[in-house]
Formats: C-alpha cells, structure tokens, sequence
C-alpha cells in the first residue's frame, strides 16, 4: 500500500470514528459536517474510481441498501409534513447514504481495510483515555456533568463507539492483548454510566468467548488484574479519589442513580428511564395509527420533543412496515459480506449492533457507526489475515520466494 492510502485510512479514523466535525460543529470550531464528507470524497475520488473500475463494489449488498434507504427516505418525504424537520430529515439521510457507500467502496481494499483497523485500535485507545479525563475533569466535552463523553459528546453514543469499535479491532491484537484490551474498553465504557452500553460490552464480552476470538481464561485473568489494580487504588487513594469526585460534581443523583442499578438492574428506574419508556409507549401508539405506510419521513422527530432512543420505532413511525425492515436489512447486509473466519466477529458486531437499535435512535446518523458498518462488511477473513502475517514474516526473513 503506498503512503497515500495509508494516510487516507488513518484520516478517515481521525476525522469521522473520533466524531470530530461533530463536535468542531457544535462548539462551532469549523465547518458544517456535510463539508467534511465533501473534502474526504475529493481527496479521496482516486482511490475511489480505482476500486470501482477493477471490481464489482457497486453491486454488493451494502451499497444497496444505500440506495434503498435514499430511496424510500424520498419517497415517503412526499406523504410527510413536507416541513423544515421532514426535509432536513431527508438531507440527513442522503449523507448517511453517501457516507456508508463511499467508506465501503474505499474499505473494500483488503490492505486499506488492515490498515483502517489498526488505526481504530489508536481511536479506541484515544476514547477511553478521554473518558477517564472526563471523569476527574467533568463536563470537558460531555453536556451531562459526571458522565464520560469524550468528543461523542453524548455519554450514550460514546458507549456505542467503543464497544463497536472494540468488536472490529480485536482479532487483529496479539492474542495476549486482546483480554487487557477488552478490560481497557469496558474502564471507558464504565465511566459514560451508560446502562446500554455496559450491557453491549458485556454481551460483546460474552461473544467473543463464545466464538473463542479471546479464551475465557485470558478474560478472567484481565478481570483479575484489574479487580486487583482498582483494590490497591481504593485502598491506597480511596479517600482523596471520593473527595474528589464530590467536589467536582461527578457523584451527583443521576450518577448515584446509575451506580444504584449496577448492583440491582431490575429494582432501580430513574427519570431518564421513565422519559425513555413514555416516548417509547407514545411512538408505538402512533405507529399503530398508520402501520402498514407509517406517516412519512421525519415524522416520527416532528411528534415528540424528547428523543425516541429507538432506531427501530423511529423508522417505523416514519415508513411503517418498511421501516421495520430497514435497519435489520442493513445488519443482515453486512452479514452477508463476511467471508470466511470472519464471520463469527461479524456476527457479534451484528448482534451489538441490533440491540443497539434498542437504545439509540441516531445510529444511522453518526460517522463513526457507518464507517465501523463498512469495515465489518469488508473485513478479511482470519485465514486471509494469518496468511498475510506469516507471508510479511517470512518476507521479512528473507525466505519468500523471489521473481526470476
């Protein structure tokens, strides 16, 4: 791969997993966010006309579904409001279509793929480094003072990213890293007090037991040493880190809240949880009015003030029984991509993914939820990863044979 591609990939880790235009947007530090995409196209459209004039990328899956969402998202623009929420909506979605087309076509390099998930190890890394900031400095980059965001700003979408991220990058660790990696990503997780997204690091945990991407005795020995880090912590620093804490804000209500239904999950429910069950409700109920063409795009933002935190309801609410079908078609598209030993990673990212859709309503609005998408359906499978490694050891040794 020469220098150009590998700057692309590393950039576009850089710019969109970290959330960056997000964020320089919202503190209002640089451009709109769509100019990002424009720019990253541009520099890019080399590398692009020459993945699609040597292969068949256009006609996969994934490309697809790009298609088809910016299609049923112009349909169903016709029957909605027609209002500045509805055609907002619409420009949203087409830059998510754009978005999620582009990072496969370019992903769809085997090298450029490597290359992405090395560097998602770095944004990852980065991440939970600026959660564990955050706590001690509260209210650095999260609107919610004693919850971790880092530049996702949202404790939640924070959550997301690292799991997400977490799935996509471990097989390409060393195996004696990947249980302290995953202990490193759960600290980050941790400190959002994001129920959902500690509930997907447990599940991704689990997944990747099962699979058997990292033995179960290298998690249970990463739980150990960081059980007995975090003793030695409490004992030594215990009273300084409380103090601490209390005095800058972070153990406030709704932390204590959150902390209260670690040790009992079913028994504890707090505002947030109540204000998320009765849009919940609510959005069902409208659903149920107009269920088989929903009520058009945007519709389902334009109801309610308050979040819907549900992928799945918002979709429906706006296309009905289309937009039931639309994001399960997008995990069953990424899915059907996998090759090979990576199959079973890509399925715990699916699985991630969808029980995501549970608990946020922006998935196919963030950058760095579309480019982990597109990394998933492009990822190598494990006997093509092991091959590349054991050829660049043995070019390495010299022992590779040479052309004549």
């Amino acid at each position: 791969m020469n220098s150009f591609n590998c700057l692309l990939a590393i950039m576009s880790v850089a710019v969109f997993f970290t959330n960056l235009p997000n964020y320089l947007h919202i503190h209002r530090w640089g451009i709109v966010p769509y100019q990002w995409v424009v720019g990253f196209g541009i520099v890019a459209l080399p590398l692009f006309v020459r993945q699609v004039s040597k292969s068949n990328v256009l006609g996969r899956t994934v490309v697809g579904w790009s298609l088809l969402y910016l299609i049923v998202s112009l349909l169903w623009f016709i029957p909605s409001a027609q209002d500045d929420m509805a055609w907002q909506e619409v420009r949203s979605r087409a830059l998510t279509a754009i978005e999620l087309m582009v990072f496969f076509i370019l992903f769809a390099d085997q090298q450029m793929n490597r290359i992405v998930r090395h560097a998602l190890v770095a944004g990852v890394l980065v991440g939970v480094g600026l959660n564990v900031y955050e706590v001690f400095v509260p209210l650095s980059f999260s609107e919610i003072i004693g919850r971790s965001a880092g530049l996702y700003i949202n404790p939640t979408t924070s959550s997301l990213a690292l799991v997400g991220g977490m799935i996509i990058t471990v097989t390409i660790l060393p195996r004696w890293f990947r249980g302290i990696f995953v202990l490193i990503v759960g600290v980050g997780v941790l400190s959002t007090f994001s129920r959902g997204g500690i509930i997907l690091w447990i599940v991704a945990t689990a997944g990747f037991v099962i699979s058997r991407q990292i033995p179960s005795r290298d998690v249970v020995q990463a739980m150990i040493l960081g059980s007995v880090i975090f003793a030695v912590l409490v004992i030594q620093q215990g009273a300084e880190l409380l103090d601490v804490l209390t005095r800058t804000g972070v153990l406030n209500a709704n932390v204590e809240e959150r902390l209260e239904w670690l040790t009992d999950p079913s028994g504890v429910q707090d505002r947030s949880g109540w204000a998320r069950t009765y849009v919940a409700k609510r959005l069902w109920e409208k659903y149920a009015e107009t269920p088989f063409f929903g009520e058009g795009t945007g519709a389902a933002y334009s109801a309610f003030e308050i979040p819907p935190h549900n992928q799945y309801l918002l979709l429906m609410v706006d296309h009905g029984l289309v937009g039931m079908l639309l994001f399960p078609l997008l995990i069953l598209s990424v899915v059907y991509e996998a090759r090979g030993g990576a199959i079973t990673l890509v399925l715990v990212f699916g699985g991630m993914q969808a029980l995501a859709g549970l608990m946020s309503n922006t998935l196919l609005t963030e950058p760095q939820t579309l480019l982990l998408f597109a990394v998933a359906a492009t990822m190598p499978s494990r006997e093509e990863d092991d091959c590349q490694t054991s050829v660049q050891r043995l070019d390495q040794k010299g022992l590779t044979p040479q052309p004549a």
